[in-house]
């Protein structure tokens, strides 16, 4: 089998490579087209720098009351259902071309799979292998779609994503070629936007990367670079940078009807979750990007339509990040039940996933002691003996859910493709599912240019998302690190941690004292405050979760707080007893989609 494997990398590689010469030998074609892409790309920029200005520090959203009557008094261009990575793309696409567009969401924005990924941006060393192995031209092209958009993505939000170096380590001498050259092949597919090249490492290196790994067989290793990032506050930002370029966005939203006018959806009719109140959104054209969720749209557009979607759930186990790699990611290439395995250094911690189980789509679906049982062993596997880590060593637990596309061919969920799909309803509405994180910018673009063709659309401009700078990302990293350590007594991890999570909004961070939440933990009282005012958290659970992202590294230290958080949110939001009751029930429910209950267990 590996010297099929090996061949077909052969033969891989050649073909990139004659592809090359292709292109290059195609002469005054190849650099006419070249000069025209050049120039295109060029066009867009500017059009792009004439419509970005520096976002004021002081700017915030408008409240849920002017996006309300708004959404009562307007008919738009687009109503996009659905406020997860891809919703949030069509609503960016759609401003920045001068659409007038609305986004309703049935819950808080990512708190679906959208928050729940393994924060990787990547082409897919998984596809690459089945390219490979298969002589798969399809899973080839999903592999480099994935890698010409993760610069891009980075470039959106600087201070949210960055490279990572990410290592294979190797326990067959014979592996090491074998791997160089499939890394060797990711690297080609970046073209121009490769992030490194792929390198050998001695396990002596890689034990000096990652003190806990059990080195004892291990032979060696290889490394490539791709990018990581921070989803729930990279789809909030999206959200927030579509809402400065005029589109209406709110959460808490759902759907519960779809209007039709002359067999043509039109709209819907959403009840706000907050007062009960329903009211009527009019647009020339609706586009659902629900994600797992879309068989049930789709059966309010048309009732007994085939299902469309094939889900499974991904968990992920996060631990202190000393029982990690240092700097690097690692990947475990093949676990008991074939998936790849990812040991990733994220936000001072490290998270471990991700499994492959067929589920249902439900929006709180809770990790399992199975998932748990399954990773963790795992994790004592690629770590020393010595290390002696346990369950209780765990921090948070959570599962997203895959939307992953029906294939007839293919019924086990691990060999389906993340490819996306967009298709016109019978009833004219427009569908985006499917898809990844890192493609998420692409979808759209794709997505809003059918429904542009679709419903008769008139933009202002072409598509721009690829030269837009989000929320944050206006001032150079430099620059806002230089000011706060001039302006403020932070330490300097402190001053990385306000960076990577508000980019130049952290200048807002500069004249205040912060008040810790958690002894062990950096997230503080006044983002709280700062995530109701100017990031749109209704309830605590989104500001603890998805926009400070404490309850997702340390569930049990943030329901100690609990209690804080609940004071903090009352006094902004003028709760009654009752309220403040039932929104601590509620918080402590929304905790055991992080893991809460498993982990009690473990720490008795």
């Amino acid at each position: 089998m590996i010297h099929k494997t090996f061949f077909n990398m052969i033969f891989f590689c050649y073909f990139i490579s004659l592809m090359k010469r292709a292109l290059f030998c195609g002469g005054v074609v190849a650099t006419g087209y070249l000069g025209y892409l050049y120039y295109k790309n060029k066009k867009l920029r500017n059009i792009a720098a004439e419509l970005s200005m520096r976002k004021p520090l002081n700017w915030v959203p408008p409240d849920r009351s002017t996006i309300l009557k708004s959404l009562k008094s307007q008919t738009y261009d687009l109503l996009i259902i659905g406020g997860g990575s891809a919703g949030a793309g069509c609503v960016l696409d759609a401003a920045t071309r001068g659409l007038k567009v609305a986004l309703v969401e049935a819950n808080d924005f990512a708190s679906g799979s959208s928050s729940k990924s393994t924060n990787l941006l990547h082409g897919g060393i998984r596809y690459l292998e089945q390219a490979v192995n298969n002589l798969a031209l399809l899973e080839l092209e999903f592999v480099a779609e994935g890698l010409s958009e993760r610069q891009t993505v980075i470039n959106m939000a600087p201070y949210l994503c960055k490279p990572l170096e990410t290592i294979i380590p190797v326990y067959n001498k014979l592996r090491i070629p074998y791997i160089w050259f499939g890394m060797k092949i990711y690297h080609y597919l970046s073209g121009n936007k490769s992030l490194g090249k792929p390198k050998y490492i001695s396990k002596n290196k890689v034990k000096e990367y990652f003190p806990n790994i059990d080195g004892e067989r291990l032979k060696g290793a290889v490394s490539y670079v791709d990018g990581i990032f921070n989803d729930a506050r990279m789809n909030v930002m999206v959200i927030l940078t579509s809402i400065f370029y005029g589109a209406d966005c709110i959460n808490y939203m759902p759907v519960i009807r779809l209007i039709k006018e002359e067999n043509k959806v039109v709209g819907g009719i959403c009840k706000d979750k907050l007062t009960g109140e329903e009211i009527s959104i009019k647009a020339k054209g609706v586009i659902s990007t629900v994600g797992p969720f879309t068989d049930s749209i789709m059966q309010m557009d048309k009732p007994g339509c085939e299902n469309r979607m094939q889900v499974s759930s991904g968990a992920h186990l996060v631990f202190a990040k000393e029982w990690g790699p240092r700097t690097q990611g690692f990947v475990q290439p093949k676990t008991k039940d074939g998936r790849v395995l990812f040991f990733i250094p994220w936000q001072n911690h490290l998270v471990v996933g991700t499994t492959d189980t067929p589920c249902k789509p439900v929006f709180n679906i809770k990790p399992t002691m199975e998932d748990t049982d399954n990773i963790f062993y795992e994790v004592k596997k690629f770590l020393k003996s010595s290390s002696k880590i346990s369950k209780k060593d765990i921090k948070s637990i959570w599962s997203g859910i895959r939307p992953l596309v029906k294939d007839p061919h293919v019924k086990n969920t691990k060999k389906l493709l993340r490819r996306h799909l967009i298709e016109v309803t019978p009833n004219n509405m427009l569908l985006l599912t499917g898809g990844k994180w890192t493609i998420f910018r692409r979808m759209a673009e794709e997505t809003i240019n059918k429904a542009v063709e679709t419903f008769s659309l008139t933009p202002q401009r072409p598509c721009i998302t690829k030269y837009i700078k989000l929320l944050g990302s206006d001032i150079p990293k430099n620059e806002i690190i230089q000011h706060l350590r001039s302006t403020t007594n932070h330490s300097d991890e402190y001053i990385d941690y306000l960076y990577n999570q508000y980019g130049d909004r952290a200048y807002l961070f500069s004249d205040k004292n912060q008040t810790q939440l958690s002894q062990y933990h950096p997230f503080a009282e006044e983002e709280i405050e700062y995530a109701i005012s100017n990031e749109m958290a209704v309830k605590p659970i989104d500001a603890i979760s998805r926009r400070m992202r404490f309850a997702h590294l340390d569930v049990f230290e943030a329901y100690k707080t609990t209690d804080k958080v609940i004071d903090i949110f009352s006094k902004k939001k003028n709760w009654n007893i009752s309220e403040r009751k039932n929104e601590k029930k509620d918080l402590l429910e929304a905790l055991k989609n992080e893991g809460l209950d498993i982990i009690m267990k473990f720490r008795k």
